[in-house]
């Protein structure tokens, strides 16, 4: 559990005052291929006593921050909107949970890709999103927990470890892994039609057969990135401090992956960032 002091309370609500707006404005290095994010390395604060005032308002300054990008997303993506119009319970319909592993896999055809990346990314960032998830069935209230209940997973909440990372970096470290976890789910689906055979690609199954839904192979492919047990954040997101010769103190590099070939597979919404349609 995330630590409560009671004495910092009025700090950490003035923390938690951070907006989307400003998390997603820091200078950048960007062409078609990659994006480049750097500033000054700070140093790494969560490695202080658990319950110091200090924690305990970058607690919940990320808390605050991940909710606002959380809240970006669920309100841009058409697929992740009508799930939940109709009731977020209706997700255990199309989802197979391994607690074992930690995987969430789809069990129906009609899963869209983004609604499957959203449940990769929260599983990735919330400690107890699957289960909040599974409770949903009684529950719909608990997938969407106030924000001083919100556990953040430490290994994302403490990213980059060693060094600290500025609310505006950290902000854009939560909001690319939901992209790096919208391409693994494009990649499970492909990987998982390329594994049917004719007969069953003929009749256009509503399921995915048992053998390719719990398929080690399709695991060993995408190398450990349907679970953060495996893998805390996704591989393809780089983050090292360097230290140049002219400079005072270290810089901390991240660097990401460009996402262009994500947008053209979905499907335009008025108003949206990278907007995508559930048919």
């Amino acid at each position: 559990m995330e630590p409560h002091h009671s004495s910092a309370s009025r700090t950490v609500r003035a923390a938690a005052a951070t907006s989307l707006g400003e998390v997603l404005h820091i200078a950048a290095f960007q062409n078609d291929a990659f994006t480049i994010y750097a500033e000054d390395a700070r140093p790494e604060i969560f490695s202080d006593q658990p319950q110091t005032d200090l924690v305990v308002v970058n607690l919940a300054q990320r808390r605050q921050i991940y909710k606002s990008v959380r809240r970006q997303i669920e309100e841009m993506i058409q697929p992740i909107i009508r799930l939940r119009r109709m009731g977020i319970r209706r997700i255990q319909e199309f989802l197979d949970i391994d607690w074992v592993s930690g995987t969430a896999l789809p069990t129906s055809r009609q899963l869209p890709e983004e609604v499957h990346a959203w449940v990769l990314w929260r599983h990735r960032c919330e400690s107890n999103f699957l289960s909040a998830l599974m409770l949903g069935s009684t529950d719909s209230s608990c997938v969407n927990v106030r924000c001083e209940e919100l556990e953040l997973r430490p290994t994302v909440c403490e990213w980059p470890t060693r060094w600290g990372a500025s609310p505006e970096l950290w902000g854009r470290f939560v909001w690319h892994c939901f992209w790096e976890d919208l391409r693994t789910a494009f990649d499970w689906k492909r990987l998982a039609e390329d594994a049917l055979n004719e007969a069953e690609r003929s009749f256009e199954l509503r399921r995915w057969p048992v053998e390719i839904a719990k398929s080690w192979a399709i695991h060993e492919a995408l190398r450990g990135r349907l679970s953060p047990q495996f893998k805390p954040w996704p591989e393809a997101l780089t983050a090292y401090a360097l230290s140049p010769q002219d400079a005072s103190s270290p810089r901390l590099i991240m660097i990401v992956r460009s996402h262009a070939d994500l947008r053209k597979k979905c499907s335009p919404k008025v108003g949206a960032v990278f907007p995508c349609a559930w048919h």
